[in-house]
């Protein structure tokens, strides 16, 4: 186990040891007839302490302060025979020594802390921490009581914290603040994490990721008088996301991922989607994000009136135009999808992911037409465009052009053949015409072999192995499909499965549920009127 960081600037130590070594010797009183000692006693111990200073030469620096020992065994040149050991790696005749020299002096804070250091090394860890508290009864300067708590910190960290907030109480800095953070983490404990960011703040209030930090803080507690003076403090204009709009962007984004706060606080919340409009308008990541946010509050006049202003921002990119199309696909404002991926088109027109936005708005209003002419021109662009081949091989087979289906789907497959998509399309389009089974169950295996979980996936390969008259097969892969899914085709499926294993009153079952699932599955009734 890594030794916790209770060293201590060798020279500096030495020095003071030296000081105190001296000061033993030459106290008043001291008789003439012993100055002759005091002298080679010194001259030993500066010797040892010069060896010492200079780094791997421990050993002979032992040698030095035991000829000191030969004139006055003070505590200082026992502690300084101790530290040389400890170099050494000696830790049993280190802990001797150490022990010696607190025996001469208890009230040495060095001695005590290299006490502590070699309990710490020989993992005796608490009476390590044992060692250090009795610093804390001498005259502990900050760094002692700093490494306390660090000592602390893997095994008692309240104790750590009540040191630590000590601490700051004369002065803060941001080591301990960051300390604290860290414990308060560990603790879970929301509100003294809270209050150590907000005395960051204070001491670096232009630091974004501590006001990142306080924004979720203030979020999760519902504090958003504290959270909006905060933000009042993150206005300027911030093209890069590096500042003042990633301070905004971390608040919005805590709102949004907190659904049970947005819906106590309504009212607060759409107030900071506007003020955001006020101060961060040019910024279309604030703007794309306090425009879901309103969005998922079923609010979709603010919602398009945030996108407008980014599709608007100097600083748009494409990817500006997508996510507006997305927000306004996800909340059926198709004409506006429309809209934003048209612009986006004339400002970016050799963005290809436009196009397949465009093609997704038809695809999915069924106008089928019109989604393969766009895909056919992204295809004379880029003619290794598998997803493209992939989607035009559906709306074929949908189309029942089963010859321009297949080839689609081939050719997409000549790109990735095991595009999970495509091949389990391509196996439930050949499986419904009853063509080629084995090719179908082959490319369907594949698809499961990607995405084990997938229900669609499940459905098609339990279909293709109901047609082969696999039945057991057939059923426990429904029932996988179902597990993971349970949509109506799933249950309807399902039933036929049961049904041709003679197992009619579970039949009638799964096709009920489907037809709950999906009411205008009418000719189930038949189905299930047949067995009544």
């Amino acid at each position: 186990m890594p030794s916790p960081p209770v060293r201590w600037a060798l020279s500096g130590v030495l020095l003071c040891g030296l000081t105190l070594f001296c000061a033993a010797q030459t106290t008043p009183g001291t008789v003439r007839s012993r100055a002759d000692s005091v002298r080679k006693a010194k001259e030993y111990f500066i010797n040892g302490t010069t060896l010492q200073i200079q780094g791997g030469r421990a050993a002979e620096a032992i040698l030095e302060f035991q000829q000191a020992l030969r004139f006055d065994t003070t505590s200082a040149c026992l502690a300084a025979i101790s530290r040389c050991y400890v170099e050494l790696g000696k830790l049993q005749l280190a802990h001797e020594y150490v022990t010696l020299a607190l025996e001469r002096n208890k009230t040495s804070t060095d001695g005590w802390e290299l006490l502590a250091e070699i309990e710490v090394q020989r993992g005796r860890y608490d009476e390590g921490l044992q060692a250090y508290e009795q610093i804390l009864k001498l005259n502990p300067s900050r760094r002692h009581r700093l490494t306390l708590a660090r000592l602390y910190e893997p095994r008692d960290a309240r104790r750590a914290i009540e040191i630590y907030e000590n601490l700051i109480e004369s002065r803060s800095e941001m080591f301990v603040l960051e300390r604290l953070m860290e414990l308060y983490q560990r603790l879970n404990d929301n509100s003294g994490l809270l209050r150590t960011y907000s005395r960051a703040a204070e001491l670096e209030p232009s630091n974004p990721r501590i006001a990142i930090s306080l924004a979720f803080g203030y979020v999760g507690q519902g504090m958003f008088d504290e959270l909006g003076v905060m933000l009042s403090r993150w206005t300027d204009r911030d093209p890069e996301v590096n500042g003042a709009a990633r301070v905004w962007l971390a608040a919005l984004s805590a709102m949004f991922e907190d659904s049970l706060v947005a819906g106590m606080y309504p009212e607060r919340v759409l107030e900071l989607v506007d003020e955001s409009f006020r101060v961060h308008s040019a910024a279309w990541p604030v703007m794309c994000l306090s425009g879901a946010l309103a969005g998922s509050m079923n609010d979709t006049i603010r919602m398009v009136r945030h996108l407008n202003a980014a599709v608007a921002s100097p600083d748009a990119i494409a990817e500006t135009y997508l996510e507006a199309f997305r927000l306004s696909m996800l909340y059926d404002l198709n004409d506006r999808a429309t809209g934003y991926v048209r612009q986006g088109q004339r400002r970016f027109p050799g963005d290809i992911r436009l196009l397949y936005a465009e093609a997704s708005i038809h695809h999915e209003q069924g106008n089928d037409e019109a989604a393969i002419a766009i895909y056919r021109s992204i295809l004379e662009v880029s003619p290794i465009e598998g997803d493209a081949w992939s989607q035009l091989g559906f709306l074929y087979d949908r189309n029942r052009r089963t010859d321009s289906s297949d080839a689609c789907y081939e050719k997409a497959l000549s790109i990735d053949p095991r595009n999970p998509f495509v091949c389990n399309n391509y196996a439930y389009s050949l499986c419904l015409r009853g063509t080629d089974l084995p090719r179908a169950l082959q490319l369907s295996q594949i698809s499961l072999e990607i995405e084990p979980e997938n229900p669609a996936y499940l459905d098609t390969y339990a279909w293709i192995l109901f047609h082969l008259k696999r039945y057991d097969q057939a059923e426990q892969a429904a029932k996988s499909a179902i597990a993971f899914g349970g949509n109506a085709t799933h249950y309807e499926h399902y039933g036929q499965i049961l049904e041709a294993m003679g197992q009619t009153d579970a039949a009638v079952n799964a096709w009920r549920k489907a037809l709950e699932l999906d009411p205008k599955r009418t000719h189930l009734q038949t189905r299930i009127d047949r067995y009544r």
